[in-house]
Order: structure tokens, then C-alpha cells, then sequence
């Protein structure tokens, strides 16, 4: 009896110590800092699934998978006004944050040890994540859950029976799909660093067994989690790609498709005097060439996937532009420039210090398969550096967690390693050495997210005061200029769910599609440009921009308008935001 006491305590010990850590960081965000979406891109799904959008929970959020969108927005319609979305994103990086403590600590034969390792596997999380945490975008999420997966896994104990084995591995298979249902092209991105940990289990696994990698038990233990994860991956795509399979959508996902490839990886804008030619074959003129360069695509009917389509043809076959935008040569420069340069990227150091630090401890410990892996998966993130760099695509929501992915299984193999040799000392050597590596990044993002934080709430009350305009004037619709908006997020927690918005951005990837058009219908909008016209809508943009633009667009379609400011959006002594209506001069 108290044996089984015992047992039961050591459990509850296990489980219970890895999250004090985690609820303290939990504890000073709350204090410290605040949560935010951080950027329009979160903003718009969240506001699809919880029904802001059209005024009714819709899954159809296009980056976000269906399986996941479906469910999220479900719990929209059955407890509306909580900010599920947001909550979700946080319960992710949380959990991530938990089961890597839980999986890093449990095989620590003492509670000290627990405690010393719990501590420095969320120290290494808060170090490299702090913003992410904070400042949540979904793509960083879902690429911490993808590297959470394989360190969990990494983590397993080998000596399980097979099918126990098997059911211990289902958290690691759950942050996979979860994942890629969040954001596929972050998780694909990840895959070969994944891959090397994951082949780096199974070898050891048979060694520690004694077995064959080949043999019948060691494949059952260690490909049944790869074939159901797998399996559920294949039954995300089919049913994804079922959910979008109408016409209506089919058209926009490839209008949006040429929309991402333009405006992300091409980058490149024809100027209009330069390359009239284009212009001409497609029936624009150069309003509608800069209405493009504005991003203020939902206005004009003549940008839709046709036109978008021939310029992307147009970079591609007369400007050079293919799917790369750089040679192998050049990319392989600024790799090795990045790489070694913090100034570059600030993880360069503690990335190089990680990867010396297990090398070294793989020669001391013998682990020679460890000091292998180690140099796979130095070229595992090579492939995907090379292809950001070659695609000239590297924003931080990519590369923070494509470098937390690489430190965090960095991590896995030196603590497993050093547990191999069962030494005291080294294991307290580089416990200190990580958290002195950790401890200066935590300080320095500290700083920068109080100072992020302070910028955020200035620039926010400007937003809040046109939210809270539209909210006091429901009768009208609203039409934002999209420049005016780039420097706005929203907090998690301000209790936006469920209300409607009567309000949307002149662009961005939500324009045109059967959602936007959804709502536009509810109004009895046919377009934005007829619109505007038709006193259905105002335009709105920040009080510094021209918008002489947009009656050189009517002017271009044969119709005079004149704009008319009907309000100013005050915020204290400056004005945020003018309000125009559109007025046909008879």
C-alpha cells in the first residue's frame, strides 16, 4: 500500500513540477504584458470564425485548415463572444511550452533534477519565444507545435512495450496535425529537421532494445505513430480540399494564389509608363496599376485572377522572375553571412554555441550516433534556409520558429546524451552553460517587448477610435483604405468576438472571396466601386492620405465624382481618420 502511495506521488510529482514553471510565465504575461494578434492576417481569421466577419461563425478561413477551422468555429456559434481563436493559439504555445518541460524532466531520477530541468527547458522557451508569446501569429505557432512533436517523441521511453509505446506517442502525433491544420506550409518547412530526430529515435531505440532497426517490434514501436500521422495529414488534405472544392472557391484560391505570388515572393510591381504594353493587353490603365500598389485590390473589378495572372506570366517569362528569386551561389552567401552574424539574426550565436555544445558532448559521452545526427540536421535546416533565402521570403513569423525548431531538438539530443552518461557534473556544466546562453537573449526580448508594447498601445487608440465610430454609426458601411491600417493589431482578450463588424479593409487576401462577397451581399452590395456611389458605403482612410486616386479611378470608368468629408474620426488633438462619401456629380 505504501508503495502504491509512493507511486502515485512520484506521478503527481511528475506532472505537477514541469508546470510550475510554465504558470509563472503564464502569470507575468498577464502582469507584464497583455496578448495580442499580431498581425491583420490573425485579425481576419479570427474574425471569419467567430462570425465578426459576416455576423455568422464561418470555417471557411482558407490558411487555416477545415477540420480545425470547423471545430474552432463550432465552439463560436455554441458559446459565442470568447475569444476562442486567440485562446487556442495561447492553450498551443502553452501546452507546447508544458510538454517539453513534462518530457524533458521526467526521466530526472530526483525532484531537484525535475525541478533544475523544467526550469530550463521553459527558460529556453521564454528565451527564443517571448514576442511570439505575447505578439501571437498562427504560422509561429504552428511551427513551435510541429518542433514540440518531435522533442516529445525524441523523449519517449524506449523500454515501453510497443503498443504502450504507441499510446504515449499520441500528444506528439496531436501537436503534428494540430499543426499542420494551423499552418501547413510552416510545418512542411520543418519536416527534414523533424525527420533527423525522428530517424535518430529510431536507430537508438533498437540499439537500446538490442534489436535490428529492421526487425518486426522496433518497426510496429516506431512507424505505427508515423503511419497515423500520416494517415490523419492525408485525411486533413481530402477533406480540405473537399470544403473548397466549389467553383466559386476554386476560382478565388487561385486568384489568391496569384495575389500571394505577386505581392510576397515576386515583389515586383511593373511600373505603368515602363510597361504600358502589359497594361494595355490586360485593359487597365495606370489608375489601376497603382491601385494595385496600394493594395486596395477590392475596389477595382478589373484586378481579378485573369490580369493577376498574365503579370505574374509577365515577371516570370519577361523580367525573369521564376520560383526563385536568387541563384544558389548568391544564396549560399548570405546563408553563411546570416548564419554567422547576430546582427543578421539574433539566435546566430546560441545556435553555433548548441551545435559545438553537442558535438562536444557527443565526443564525451561516446554518442557517436547523436554527433551523426547532429551534423543532419545542421543540413536539414540547411534546405530550408537555402529555399527561404533563395525564395527571398524570410519574415520573423517563419524564422522564429524554424530556429526554435532546430535549438529545441539542439537541446534534445545534448540532454539525452548527457543522461546516457548519468554524470553530475556534466549535467549541471551544461544546464549553466544553456541557461547563461538563454538568459542574455530573455533580457534583451524583455526590453524589446515592453518597448513593442508601449508602440502597439499608441498606435491601437487610433484603431479603437474607428472601431468605436463604426460601432456608433451601424447603419453605414465602411471601407478602409488598407495602408491605413498595416500598423494595427487587436488584443486577444478585448472582447471583439461575435460582434459585427460593419466595416473591412479595401484588400488583403479576404477580398473577392465567396466569404467577403457573403457579406457584401447582406448589405446589398454587388461591388465596392458601385457602392460607393450608391451611398451604400464610405471610404475611410488615415487624415495624411491622398485620395485623389480614387476619382481618377471613377474618371477611368467614365463616372464624375466628387469626395465629399462627411466626418473626422478624432483621436485627442489629431485626427485619426477622415471619413468620405462618394458623390456622382450629376
Amino acid at each position: 500500500m505504501r508503495n502504491s502511495n509512493e507511486k502515485i506521488k512520484n506521478k503527481i510529482s511528475d506532472y505537477a513540477i514541469p508546470f510550475i514553471p510554465v504558470l509563472t510565465t503564464i502569470v507575468c504575461m498577464i502582469i507584464f504584458w497583455d496578448s495580442y494578434y499580431d498581425i491583420n492576417d490573425d485579425t481576419a481569421i479570427r474574425n471569419i470564425l467567430s462570425g465578426t466577419f459576416s455576423g455568422t461563425p464561418s470555417p471557411m478561413a482558407v490558411y487555416v485548415e477545415y477540420p480545425l477551422a470547423l471545430l474552432i468555429s463550432v465552439m463560436y456559434r455554441i458559446i459565442p463572444n470568447v475569444p476562442w481563436f486567440g485562446m487556442l493559439e495561447q492553450t498551443m504555445l502553452f501546452g507546447s511550452m508544458y510538454l517539453c518541460a513534462y518530457s524533458v524532466s521526467y526521466k530526472e531520477k530526483t525532484k531537484i533534477g525535475k525541478i533544475v530541468y523544467s526550469i530550463l527547458t521553459t527558460l529556453f522557451f521564454d528565451a527564443f519565444l517571448l514576442s511570439g508569446i505575447v505578439y501571437i501569429q498562427y504560422t509561429t505557432v504552428a511551427g513551435i507545435l510541429a518542433a514540440t512533436g518531435a522533442v516529445a517523441f525524441y523523449f519517449l521511453e524506449d523500454k515501453k512495450e510497443g503498443k504502450c509505446f504507441i499510446k504515449a506517442s499520441i500528444p506528439c502525433i496531436v501537436c503534428e496535425i494540430l499543426a499542420f491544420c494551423l499552418r501547413p506550409n510552416m510545418m512542411l518547412i520543418e519536416i527534414p529537421m523533424i525527420g533527423v530526430a525522428y530517424l535518430l529515435k529510431w536507430i537508438k531505440g533498437a540499439k537500446d532494445e538490442g534489436e535490428k532497426c529492421f526487425a518486426g517490434k522496433i518497426l510496429f514501436k516506431y512507424f505505427v505513430p508515423l503511419i497515423i500521422t500520416v494517415g490523419l495529414l492525408i485525411v486533413t488534405i481530402v477533406v480540405n480540399k473537399i470544403a473548397y472544392s466549389s467553383s466559386e472557391w476554386k476560382e478565388y484560391l487561385e486568384f489568391n494564389d496569384n495575389r500571394t505570388t505577386l505581392f510576397d515572393f515576386q515583389g515586383y510591381f511593373p511600373a505603368y509608363e515602363d510597361h504600358k504594353e502589359l497594361y494595355d493587353s490586360i485593359g487597365w490603365d495606370e489608375v489601376d496599376a497603382q491601385i494595385l500598389l496600394d493594395y486596395n485590390i477590392a475596389i477595382d473589378d478589373r484586378i481579378n485572377n485573369d490580369s493577376l495572372k498574365k503579370i505574374v506570366e509577365y515577371n516570370e517569362n519577361e523580367m525573369g522572375f521564376g520560383y526563385f528569386k536568387k541563384d544558389l551561389v548568391s544564396a549560399l552567401r548570405d546563408y553563411k553571412y546570416k548564419f554567422l552574424h547576430q546582427s543578421e539574426y539574433k539566435y546566430a550565436h546560441v545556435i553555433i554555441a548548441l551545435y559545438v555544445i553537442a558535438v562536444v558532448v557527443g565526443i564525451l559521452t561516446k554518442d557517436y550516433a547523436s554527433m551523426i545526427a547532429t551534423m543532419g540536421l545542421f543540413a536539414a535546416r540547411s534546405m530550408g534556409w537555402m529555399y527561404l533565402l533563395m525564395r527571398e521570403r524570410f519574415p520573423d513569423r517563419v524564422l522564429v520558429p524554424l530556429c526554435f525548431c532546430e535549438a529545441i531538438i539542439l537541446f534534445a539530443f545534448i540532454i539525452c546524451s548527457i543522461k546516457k552518461k548519468e554524470s553530475k557534473t556534466m549535467n549541471w556544466l551544461v544546464a549553466i552553460i544553456i541557461a547563461a546562453l538563454s538568459v542574455p537573449i530573455l533580457v534583451n526580448d524583455i526590453q524589446k517587448t515592453r518597448e513593442e508594447k508601449d508602440k502597439r498601445e499608441n498606435l491601437n487608440a487610433e484603431w479603437k477610435s474607428l472601431q468605436v465610430y463604426c460601432e456608433e454609426h451601424k447603419d453605414g458601411y465602411y471601407v478602409i483604405d488598407v495602408l491605413s491600417t498595416v500598423n494595427y493589431s487587436e488584443k486577444i482578450y478585448e472582447g471583439r468576438e461575435g460582434d459585427y463588424a460593419n466595416y473591412e479593409i479595401c484588400g488583403g487576401w479576404v477580398a473577392n472571396n465567396p466569404v467577403y462577397k457573403e457579406k457584401l451581399a447582406q448589405r446589398d452590395i454587388d461591388s465596392i466601386a458601385s457602392a460607393l456611389i450608391e451611398d451604400k458605403a464610405f471610404f475611410v482612410t488615415q487624415d495624411s492620405k491622398d485620395v485623389s486616386w480614387l476619382e481618377e479611378y471613377y474618371n477611368s470608368k467614365g463616372i464624375s465624382v466628387i469626395m465629399i468629408e462627411e466626418d473626422t474620426i478624432k483621436m485627442g488633438k489629431d485626427s485619426a481618420f477622415m471619413v468620405y462619401k462618394v458623390k456622382e456629380n450629376s
